[in-house]
């Protein structure tokens, strides 16, 4: 892609969506800018909740421990994920799709797994089958980057009573977040208390409505 951009841009704008989530991968942009707002929900609480639940699996931690870090570019090259063993060797996943990942996991003793490294998305169906038919434990769960997670709250907390702990081998960076408080569907909330609630739950990410008549004085 690089080549195709003349040396003097210095800047490129993608532009995506939440339900367009590759437009956020880190191999594509340094950088997101996540738009939210009444088009998700009818309140100012919803609003909120929904969006911080998006921007958590979209900025999930990233692998840092190097032993891990290197088992886990080891098992993408191979290419489809695989289960990092606690000695620190590496069982290539020999299929791409999540039913058999999870009878690959089967045959692994959990208290030898140390990671499970997916080479595609995260889906509900495969954190019910994990935790169904498996019984893993005290271990990380491993995606490429915050794209490719579309768990929702209750999968999210199956792993945490696991003690799964989810990362990502590539981070994303979220540097701000757009409210847009009117929906097509005839929705108008207050942006104000959009804006400051979310800023009060991001801390250091700016949060704008820029629409808002602030930026037209």
């Amino acid at each position: 892609m690089g080549k195709m951009i003349p040396d003097e841009v210095d800047l490129v704008l993608i532009d995506g969506a939440l339900d367009r989530r590759s437009s956020a991968m880190p191999g594509l942009a340094d950088g997101i800018i996540l738009a939210t707002g009444a088009v998700i929900g009818n309140t100012e609480d919803l609003v909120v909740k929904r969006t911080m639940a998006e921007i958590e699996k979209l900025t999930l931690p990233e692998v840092k421990e190097a032993g891990l870090r290197k088992a886990t570019k080891e098992a993408y090259l191979a290419g489809n994920g695989g289960i990092v063993l606690q000695d620190g060797n590496v069982l290539p996943f020999k299929t791409g799709t999540f039913f058999g990942n999870i009878n690959e996991i089967k045959k692994v003793k959990p208290e030898e797994v140390k990671a499970i490294i997916l080479g595609g998305a995260l889906v509900n169906g495969f954190v019910d089958k994990l935790i169904q038919y498996t019984d893993i434990k005290n271990c990380y769960l491993i995606v490429r980057d915050g794209t490719r997670v579309f768990l929702d709250k209750r999968k999210l907390n199956l792993l945490e009573k696991r003690r799964i702990k989810l990362q990502v081998y590539n981070p994303i960076n979220l540097i701000a977040v757009t409210v847009n408080p009117v929906s097509p569907y005839g929705v108008c909330l207050n942006s104000c208390k959009l804006v400051c609630r979310l800023r009060k739950e991001l801390k250091d990410i700016p949060v704008y409505d820029i629409m808002s008549e602030e930026y037209f004085h």
